[in-house]
């Protein structure tokens, strides 16, 4: 990548985090006049409350904590399949590289599943995680619809 479009975007990145009008000397470079809209405190409530709709939380620290909970599933669940993924010896079972990626992506789901399980339970959300994988297993089509 260019490195004065790298330094545009990382400016423009860093001028919506502080929200500021000028970004200067960013990697001796002078990035000037990205003047942005700034977030209003109207509009980032009005966000929080559909992300509360969305999610079904109950509040906003019960939606604080499915986030994390996701967060912590998600980069828990890249780390421990790296050694499942060695144990099964993929590579050696397969040598195209479609097929490889395929049942890489089959034993990281298997394993966020189970994971998002035992963690929502370490956080006290058992019920709600289990809610939301039992609507994953439905849309996949594992589990038929409960009427």
């Amino acid at each position: 990548m260019n490195e004065k479009l790298y330094l545009i975007i990382v400016g423009k990145l860093i001028k919506h985090i502080f929200n500021c009008k000028y970004m200067l000397s960013l990697c001796s470079c002078r990035i000037k006049h990205f003047i942005q809209r700034p977030l209003k405190l109207n509009t980032v409530l009005k966000m929080l409350d559909k992300f509360i709709k969305i999610f079904k939380a109950n509040s906003l620290s019960h939606l604080i904590i499915i986030f994390i909970v996701f967060g912590i599933t998600g980069s828990l669940s890249v780390v421990l399949s790296e050694p499942i993924l060695s144990f099964l010896r993929l590579d050696e079972i397969t040598n195209y590289v479609a097929i490889n990626l395929l049942l890489r992506v089959l034993v990281v789901l298997i394993v966020y599943q189970i994971l998002l399980i035992l963690v929502g339970a370490l956080f006290g959300q058992f019920d709600y995680f289990r809610k939301i994988q039992r609507r994953f297993l439905v849309r996949i089509r594992l589990l038929k619809e409960q009427k």
